[in-house]
């Protein structure tokens, strides 16, 4: 009865034996802790910065009446995708045939899947499968008409599942055959796939699953829904796709980086939380390159409906999980997220982070959380150089002013060698004591790692991982997994109306 009387409540009736009791809301949230309403403990939200989503649980409100289902404010509504879930198009006309371009946002956290999230199939196992297909979130690859590279060029080594949003774009070209994947605007990966040749019409389209035969033979484990092949017939392990998907378009063409960027760029005020719909002025629905574009928007029902004009809806077979979400960044926040340049907090121009979360002119900003900001004319971190009659005074040098001088460099000499003996013999006693240290002050064991993280070159951060990325080589047959992502404490922040927040 207890339990059951708990259920809806934020505050149970019978607290005998309640330890603790976390709210999440904004009034209990301060200071990246959030407060026991019991007064024995406060939670550290420690980590990378949350990923806010509105609450779905049934709750109530103090007088115990429902309280109404979130509503997709700007950023409109995603859906999840699993390995319960078969989201597909059969007999796809007007498929691109000489070239394409695939684009979509996703989030995921999934380590332990190699997550398929476009699968175009033409034909049977080993018989055009793989007609068109992106997979493994955690280490990308592509397949074209079954050719999916060798051994040297078969993966990428870049993984998008770090719990960040990431805009992903794949394109490919007949005549050529150059695949090229960009991962949050930025080009990562270039390799030939199937030059001269044509991908047919009319294929199955899923999105989330690996197809092995039109339509089913999903990779998955125990459990999983639609046509699922037996788990000793699986070649590569589990390849369902576990995350959010949202905004996907098929183009007829090799979209430019700058096209690429720009589709990319529009999601900047799609912050969820505002009312109105968001409408993409850069998108022409009636482009005649443009195949079919899914937003995602219905947030109900077992249709995703095409927004052109050209009627590729896709289908779900079994019950949606449809999402409403904090969409992308927040220009603001102090994190940066999405294309933001920087985020320094607020919403100012003048101060070198525009108002838009863009570095201005003259000025160069970091990639911190929440950004620094300088004038590009004047290096942050300039040390001014003493001119070289600074130490001579300001009279002519003598003989005895020559040996005071000489005398002065011994000396100088001899307590510089003590002193770095001794700044040695410290350094050596630290690192030997640095467990000890460290937990002692564990916000320098954090400062340590981060200067790790930005030597390796994988940013640091909560935004999208640019740096390095264009270094690796794929050649070298890289499994990055999703921890290269270093931890950092976000700015966190609850949502604003009647519901409660979940994290």
């Amino acid at each position: 009865d207890d339990i059951k009387g708990g259920m809806f409540s934020i505050n149970p009736s019978n607290t005998n034996g309640l330890q603790h009791n976390f709210h999440f809301s904004s009034a209990n949230v301060k200071d990246n802790k959030a407060k026991d309403t019991q007064g024995n403990a406060m939670l550290d939200l420690w980590a990378d910065a949350p990923r806010w989503e509105y609450s779905t649980a049934p709750l109530a409100d103090a007088n115990g009446r429902p309280l109404d289902a979130p509503q997709a404010g700007a950023g409109g509504s995603a859906m999840y995708l699993s390995d319960q879930q078969v989201l597909m198009l059969s007999n796809f006309k007007n498929f691109p045939t000489k070239a394409i371009t695939v684009e979509f946002w996703m989030w995921s956290v999934d380590a332990c899947r190699q997550g398929t999230p476009f699968s175009y199939a033409t034909g049977g196992y080993n018989d055009n499968d793989n007609t068109f297909l992106l997979f493994n979130y955690q280490n990308w690859g592509v397949s074209v008409l079954e050719d999916e590279g060798t051994y040297d060029d078969h993966r990428s080594g870049i993984a998008s599942t770090d719990g960040q949003w990431h805009h992903i774009a794949v394109t490919w070209s007949s005549s050529d055959g150059q695949v090229n994947l960009y991962d949050n605007g930025r080009k990562v990966w270039t390799v030939t796939r199937s030059k001269g040749k044509e991908i047919p019409s009319g294929g199955t389209l899923v999105i989330g699953r690996e197809q092995d035969c039109q339509g089913g033979c999903f990779d998955s484990m125990v459990g999983g829904k639609g046509k699922v092949d037996p788990v000793s017939g699986r070649e590569y392990g589990p390849q369902d796709f576990f995350g959010v998907i949202d905004e996907m378009r098929i183009w007829k063409t090799v979209r430019t980086p700058k096209q690429i960027e720009q589709s990319m760029a529009v999601a900047l005020h799609r912050t969820g939380t505002s009312g109105g719909h968001f409408n993409d002025p850069s998108i022409k629905l009636n482009d005649p390159d443009l195949v079919a574009y899914w937003n995602f928007d219905e947030g109900q029902g077992y249709q995703v409906k095409d927004q052109t004009s050209n009627g590729h809806h896709l289908h779900a077979a079994n019950m949606p999980q449809w999402q409403v979400v904090r969409w992308l960044s927040v220009c603001g926040d102090g994190v940066i997220e999405g294309v933001e340049e920087c985020d320094d907090g607020n919403t100012k121009s003048g101060d070198g982070c525009s108002a838009f979360c863009q570095v201005e002119d003259n000025f160069e900003c970091d990639r911190e959380n929440p950004s620094h900001c300088w004038h590009s004319q004047g290096a942050r971190h300039t040390h001014a150089e003493i001119p070289q009659d600074a130490t001579k005074g300001g009279g002519t040098s003598s003989s005895s002013s020559g040996s005071g001088t000489s005398a002065g460099r011994i000396t100088g000499i001899v307590v510089g060698t003590a002193v770095g003996i001794l700044a040695a013999g410290i350094a050596v006693l630290a690192w030997v004591k640095r467990d000890v240290i460290f937990d002692a002050f564990p916000m320098l064991d954090d400062a340590l790692e981060s200067l790790r993280s930005r030597l390796r070159g994988d940013g640091g951060g909560s935004g999208p991982r640019f740096a390095g990325l264009d270094t690796l080589d794929p050649e070298e047959n890289l499994e990055l997994a999703p921890d290269f992502v270093s931890a950092n404490r976000g700015r966190y922040e609850t949502l604003p109306g009647g519901r409660q927040n979940g994290l």
